[in-house]
């Protein structure tokens, strides 16, 4: 409701445009094909000319088509994305036309497509690894923490199963189970 009244209240129609697509997506993400494609037909309204936003607009419409047993219309809207794909190489509409082609029953066009966006991608350096200090170290310390605690507290945890069955505990998360732990 407040992103209808935000939409609506918008003047400008490049930002309605913007939130539109961004509201399709989102609800794309979401599974919710409904909203999504109701705020991407806002959005193919709102992008008349061919662009990569249009094009991602038309690839995800394409996608939820074929998501819903659809190819036809699918196909039709794919194919109209991917002829502006072709001058605007945008990531995500390269997604959601590979993943679009795939269900829509022509998975050579939609393994082609994510070949030659992954191909784009390492061209232009993007994924790469970081140099320097590796980013992931924290990460890893604090799994491997995790893995150290479950590794001593499920042993304690077991011990408990006479007074209490364990398989229920074991099935809490693992914050709640240290919680327990320190109560026990």
């Amino acid at each position: 409701a407040e992103a209808v009244a935000l939409f609506e209240s918008t003047e400008n129609e490049h930002r309605a445009a913007e939130l539109a697509l961004a509201l399709g997506e989102l609800y794309r993400w979401q599974q919710n094909l409904e909203q999504s494609t109701r705020w991407l037909s806002r959005a193919l309204d709102l992008y008349p000319h061919p662009g990569p936003e249009r094009a991602r607009a038309l690839a995800l419409l394409g996608n939820i088509r074929s998501v819903n047993d659809d190819p036809e219309a699918a196909l039709l809207l794919l194919g109209e994305a991917e002829a502006m794909f072709e001058d605007t190489r945008d990531p995500l509409a390269a997604y959601w036309l590979s993943y679009g082609y795939f269900t829509s029953g022509v998975p050579a066009k939609g393994y082609a497509i994510a070949k030659d966006a992954l191909a784009e991608a390492q061209r232009r350096g993007v994924g790469t690894k970081a140099r320097g200090r590796r980013p992931a170290l924290a990460h890893d310390r604090r799994r491997d923490e995790r893995r150290r605690r479950q590794e001593r507290d499920v042993p304690q945890l077991l011990e408990l199963a006479p007074v209490v069955h364990a398989e229920p505990l074991l099935a809490l998360p693992q914050r709640v189970r240290d919680r327990l732990h320190r109560v026990l």
